[in-house]
């Protein structure tokens, strides 16, 4: 096991680094943020490979001015008490942060979670446990800004709002049986924002309180394939009456 106090970088200064977790590892970062690749042009990886390997950490940045990577394989760990953001530097081509749950595997975030804050950021969980205790998960937070996330073979709660398209493009996907479960769904939020949710496949599902496709910006719905969507709430398209074309795919 290892120990760690204050803020940490699998990366920093434009240099590359990476860390293993083999059976049993302990990384607890006990105050502060762990960031991979901190500065623009620097590479950093995280994986989670050995059976009951832990990551523990306050906040965590996968991709922070850098290109990040985090990777959990089966029976591996990270719990956070803050937020979780991957890729995260505004205006910055470098900032690319991608975080890969695999079957067997748990991320517990206990702040909030925002994939694209400011750069690139990709969130793929194929059966694995995503756990969040945030009031947002947020796709596509900053203009310019560009996140993919995909929920596969697992069902995710959020307790709270999913936003895809803030001000930047987002795409959000959940296929192969996945679920997700939110108090409200927003597609392209703001002005500048772009987002797109495709629900695909018997078995899929998505249950929302509201559901807007395109407050400010533009939206994209699609439900395909005997995939099931369903709201509680309010269902709107175009909310601010804007000169875009919002869309609605219904193929069952």
């Amino acid at each position: 096991s290892a120990c760690i106090s204050g803020t940490s970088s699998a990366s920093d200064g434009g240099g590359s680094g990476s860390i293993d977790l083999a059976d049993n590892a302990l990384l607890n970062v006990q105050s502060g943020t762990v960031t991979i690749a901190s500065q623009s042009g620097s590479a950093g990886t995280i994986t989670l490979s050995g059976s009951n390997a832990m990551l523990a950490v306050a906040a965590l940045i996968v991709g922070g001015a850098g290109a990040g990577a985090l990777s959990l394989a089966d029976q591996t760990s990270v719990s956070t008490t803050g937020d979780v953001t991957v890729g995260a530097s505004a205006g910055n081509k470098d900032s690319l942060g991608t975080l890969t749950l695999a079957a067997g595997s748990s991320l517990s975030d206990g702040g909030n979670l925002t994939v694209a804050a400011g750069g690139q950021g990709s969130l793929v969980v194929n059966g694995g446990s995503l756990s969040l205790f945030g009031s947002s998960f947020t796709v596509g937070s900053q203009a310019n800004s560009n996140g993919d996330v995909s929920i596969q073979n697992t069902s995710v709660t959020v307790v709270g709002s999913v936003v895809v398209g803030a001000a930047g493009q987002a795409t959000f996907s959940v296929n192969s049986t996945g679920g997700l479960s939110a108090t409200s769904i927003v597609l392209g939020k703001g002005t500048d924002g772009a987002g797109t949710f495709a629900l695909d496949g018997a078995g899929s599902s998505t249950q929302s309180g509201d559901i807007t496709v395109g407050a400010s910006g533009v939206g994209a719905l699609q439900v395909t394939d005997k995939a099931a969507l369903s709201t509680s709430g309010n269902a709107t398209i175009a909310s601010k009456g804007i000169p875009v074309q919002q869309t609605v795919t219904l193929d069952t």
